[in-house]
């Protein structure tokens, strides 16, 4: 695993962030684990290279709750993420089937339930040089 992945890991078990569910981040300041990884990224790379964090507004959109999306994505890693975390997909599936980091936020695991599986390095889960 790269040092990247490491500082997502430190920073899932910071207890910095609140965990929700559903989106990467919501307007309440509730993140997926994979929206700690946008804000990792920004934090970690040159203000050229930063994610677009937007808010979206649910009652402007026809969904029922505003929430926040990093460069157009809602829901999983937009690319420059999932390269920097070296992850071969963008919602952290491994190779266990309907195995992924996103459904594993949004069934309940905590951060530090899915750092420790990040931890584990399951098959799949990153690219090796």
């Amino acid at each position: 695993m790269n040092a990247n992945a490491r500082k997502w890991i430190a920073a899932l078990e910071s207890g910095e962030y609140e965990q929700g569910m559903n989106f990467l981040m919501t307007t309440d300041n509730k993140y997926c684990c994979l929206g700690v990884a946008c804000m990792i990224y920004n934090k970690s790379v040159l203000a050229s290279d930063q994610l677009v964090i937007e808010t979206i507004l649910g009652e402007d959109e026809g969904e029922d709750k505003d929430y926040i999306t990093v460069d157009g994505h809602a829901g999983v890693l937009p690319e420059p993420v999932r390269k920097w975390l070296k992850l071969i997909t963008p919602s952290g599936a491994w190779a266990e089937p309907g195995c992924e980091l996103t459904g594993m936020n949004d069934a309940g695991n905590t951060f530090t339930e899915i750092a420790d599986l990040i931890k584990s390095e399951p098959e799949g889960l990153f690219e090796y040089d």
